[in-house]
């Protein structure tokens, strides 16, 4: 009576206790591959297409190099489709229900990536193996380091952002044979980049392609400090040259380095931005306008040294004294003076006249003497110095040395227009 029992169980579990030995899964596969055509579509009706499941998750950026535009990325790729070839009956096979295979020999839809820098490098490359499930479902999983060429737009750098749109194609099939869907990814691990910010990662399907589209903006912390700083004090300082106490000595030099410092980091930006981009960056806009800034500065700077060694021996000519007096808010003092003041005799009229002209053109000490001297017999001396004293309080005299200081102070508040406008503009424009 225990017999049959015993013929029982083992025949139960005879087959539980096979399926984790190696004769079957061997016997499996060879069952599986004996006619298998790795060359055919994978679906029972060739006149309907394979639909193939298309997954991505980015891992990681590796590196953009702005100047090239060569993108380096990790990337998850998962591809599922139904092999209707490939399929089993678990209870006949010892209770299998998963079978990997090599993917070399099945068939496995191949992809083509038009902007990679290597033939060698498309999506899948790196996996070698293929799940399939008894009801014909495969499945493979590839981790994948790619490189990809895109197009830059360095308008605003450094606070660019840049877009980067990656095709993939399924390898000599048409619509007709081969349909591309999407599916999610529930895996969303992103390694950040010290250069880089992934800002969106996301996937558009047709029925004969894939698109991966990537926004990538730049981190500006390293850039704004070392590089755009330096040129926005730069600008600011660069003025202040009219501060200077002419006699100094240090106004020149001051200019130069200034024009000197501009050089130097146009050439750096050269270094960091494309020379076939176009547009062409406002960055570098902006610190051209600034060398010509800086060129302009320098020249007013010479023209104001020139305007302060001026000698006073040469008087400051009409049209000046009009445009200081106009320009300083002058101009009505002389009308005042001769209003008020009463008309002096007819000899004093003449001494008054030839001392004024004396004080205006600045003649020589000596001569003044010699006047005053042929004029002493004749009128009261103090009295029309008196006058006169109290007539160069009311109207100032004009001086080589104060057209110099008034060119200074409308210089420092020109190019400090100038220099704000150009800030405005590119900083804002750069947004």
């Amino acid at each position: 009576m225990h017999v049959p029992l015993i013929l029982l169980t083992l025949a139960t579990i005879g087959p539980i206790c096979a399926a984790f030995t190696s004769d079957n899964y061997t016997s499996l596969i060879t069952f599986l591959l004996s006619d298998y055509d790795t060359r055919v579509l994978p679906q029972a009706d060739l006149g309907l297409p394979v639909r193939v499941y298309f997954s991505f998750t980015l891992g990681m950026i590796q590196s953009f190099n702005d100047l090239t535009g060569q993108l380096d990325f990790l990337g998850n790729f998962i591809t599922r489709w139904t092999d209707k070839r490939i399929r089993w009956n678990p209870d006949r096979w010892g209770g299998i229900e998963e079978l990997v295979l090599p993917k070399m020999n099945v068939w496995h839809p191949e992809m083509i990536m038009p902007s990679s820098l290597n033939r060698h490098n498309i999506p899948g490359a790196s996996g070698t193996k293929v799940r399939f499930n008894y009801n014909g479902t495969a499945q493979y999983y590839s981790h994948d380091l790619l490189s990809v060429s895109c197009s830059l737009d360095v308008s605003r750098y450094p606070n660019d952002i840049q877009r980067c749109d990656i095709f993939v194609y399924p390898e000599m099939y048409n619509r007709k044979e081969l349909i591309i869907t999407h599916m999610s990814d529930s895996r969303k691990k992103l390694v950040e980049n010290n250069e880089w910010e992934v800002q969106s990662s996301s996937q558009i399907h047709e029925a004969d392609e894939f698109q991966i589209i990537f926004n990538l903006s730049r981190r500006t912390g390293y850039i704004m400090i070392t590089l755009k700083a330096p040129i926005q004090l730069l600008g600011l300082l660069n003025p202040w040259v009219f501060f200077l106490p002419p006699d100094s000595g240090e106004r020149v030099s001051l200019s130069i380095t200034a024009f000197l410092s501009f050089t130097v980091y146009m050439g750096v930006l050269t270094d960091h931005i494309p020379r076939a981009s176009k547009p062409i960056p406002n960055v570098l806009y902006e610190v051209f306008i600034n060398l010509i800034y800086s060129t302009a500065i320098l020249l007013c700077t010479i023209l104001s040294l020139r305007l302060h060694m001026h000698s006073n021996e040469k008087p400051v000519p009409t049209w000046l004294q009009r445009l200081y007096r106009i320009l300083t808010c002058k101009c009505f003092s002389r009308k005042r003076s001769s209003k008020t003041e009463p008309q002096p005799r007819e000899k004093e009229g003449e001494l008054y006249a030839s001392v004024s002209n004396i004080r205006l053109r600045r003649l020589s000490s000596q001569f003044v003497l010699q006047q005053i001297r042929q004029l002493q017999r004749h009128v009261d001396l103090d009295g029309v110095v008196e006058k006169l004293s109290k007539a160069e309080e009311r109207i100032p005299e004009v001086t080589w040395c104060k057209i110099g200081y008034l060119f200074d102070f409308f210089c420092l508040i020109m190019f400090y227009i100038l220099y704000f406008t150009v800030l405005i503009v590119y900083e804002f424009g750069s947004y």
